[in-house]
């Protein structure tokens, strides 16, 4: 470095520490009054989406893009979500990082058909969706991350970041998506500072835009297999959520792992095929934070179903358990029946062997129907009968016989 070099620094520090100084004694010196004319983060959703930066984190093929379509196409619509108002109905923005646009084109394309054919929306609303999301590329190996690490490991906006801005903020959204948030930071090792810086980057985004910017993001094997809910989900260092605003967690409901508050809705052949989820809200910085969300995917549409209290949910379920019983107790009946109208001398064994169809024309599971078995027996809808003598083998004596109704 030479001496000129070197005098050019030195003469800049004092200038810059005298910049540094002024701003920070003008934050030190404001007025009292200001207080009395704060205003809360803009809402897009009350009491839900703020203009905030955000983290959706889920396990693969969970359906986290899918749902944040129909969310998106939702706010298009106004009106409201999960129960809350739409306040800013405006455009929304998915900047993707795998897959290309045709994909999204597809899977948007999907949802809208979905959507209309089921009833959910209308074929107005889909034009509307379809006009207003819009999605934006980005080839990680072309424009690299959003932010660039420097030597002491911190992190700072690349010119692509900055140009993204640029490019959405005449579209004044509502939503933004950076999907998936792998695809945009400097590397997932990078640690919790740069973590905490580009999650900060993300909220600065959402404040210039006025809008919700959501990271989508994946959680760890762990946390997928054992169903972990909290805002540490996603993959990496705590810094993701911990410099969110709002972090939210979406996981799906397995047969082995019903939650006692789940809605009777999402029937237990719904979660056997993958189709029952559950949105949680692990993180709200601006409201209280919202109940858990039960959602039902029917092809590429997700619907949210509406709450129901814990006591009308064991009411429903007790409900159900008992036409289910009585179902199978028909359905064992019903067999008995059939057996001796083609002239058979049926026992409790001879059926559990033979097998008994259920109301939705599937084997009835072996314990089901021992159940069953018992039950039309104790009520008194089936009886033991002596067999006719000629009939006697070994230690057989009687079997079951329908009571006439």
């Amino acid at each position: 470095m030479s001496v000129a070099t070197l005098r050019s620094e030195l003469d800049a520090t004092p200038s810059q520490r005298e910049r540094i100084l002024a701003r920070m004694r003008a934050d030190l010196e404001r007025s009292p009054e200001r207080l009395q004319h704060v205003e809360p983060p803009a809402a897009i959703v009350e009491g839900y989406f703020f203009a905030c930066g955000s983290n959706l984190a889920a396990g693969g093929s969970t359906g986290k893009t899918t749902l944040r379509l129909c969310e998106a196409v939702q706010i298009l619509g106004g009106g409201r979500l999960y129960g809350h108002e739409v306040i800013k109905q405006r455009p929304a923005v998915f900047v993707v990082g795998e897959d290309g646009l045709g994909y999204y084109d597809f899977l948007l394309a999907r949802v809208l058909a979905d959507g209309v054919a089921l009833g959910a929306i209308s074929q107005r609303h889909a034009d509307m969706a379809a006009a207003g999301i819009h999605f934006v590329h980005w080839p990680r190996e072309e424009f690299g991350p959003i932010a660039h690490i420097d030597r002491d490991g911190g992190a700072a906006p690349a010119d692509a970041f900055a140009a993204l801005v640029d490019a959405l903020r005449p579209y004044d959204p509502s939503i933004v998506a950076l999907d998936p948030l792998s695809l945009f930071t400097p590397s997932e090792d990078a640690g919790n500072t740069v973590d905490a810086i580009v999650s900060s980057m993300i909220h600065r985004l959402a404040q210039t835009l006025g809008a919700h910017v959501e990271a989508i993001d994946h959680v760890a094997k762990a946390v997928h297999r054992s169903g972990v809910i909290d805002q540490f989900a996603a993959r990496g260092s705590s810094a993701k959520t911990d410099n969110a605003r709002m972090a939210r967690s979406l996981t799906r409901i397995t047969p082995g792992d019903i939650p006692s508050d789940m809605p009777p809705a999402l029937t237990p052949e719904i979660v056997a095929a993958g189709d029952a989820l559950r949105l949680d809200v692990t993180k709200m910085n601006y409201a209280r934070r919202p109940s858990t969300v039960w959602l039902r995917r029917r092809g590429y549409w997700i619907e949210a179903l509406p709450r129901v209290s814990t006591e009308d949910v064991a009411a429903a379920r007790l409900a159900d358990e008992r036409a289910r019983r009585e179902a199978d107790i028909a359905a064992v009946v019903e067999a008995i029946r059939a057996a001796r109208a083609r002239g058979q001398y049926p026992t409790a064994r001879t059926v559990e062997d033979n097998g008994v169809l259920t109301r939705d024309g599937e084997r009835m599971p072996r314990s089901r129907l021992r159940i069953a078995l018992t039950s039309a027996t104790s009520e008194g809808h089936l009886r033991t009968v002596a067999l006719p003598p000629d009939l006697r083998a070994g230690q057989r004596r009687d079997f079951l016989d329908a009571v006439a109704a």
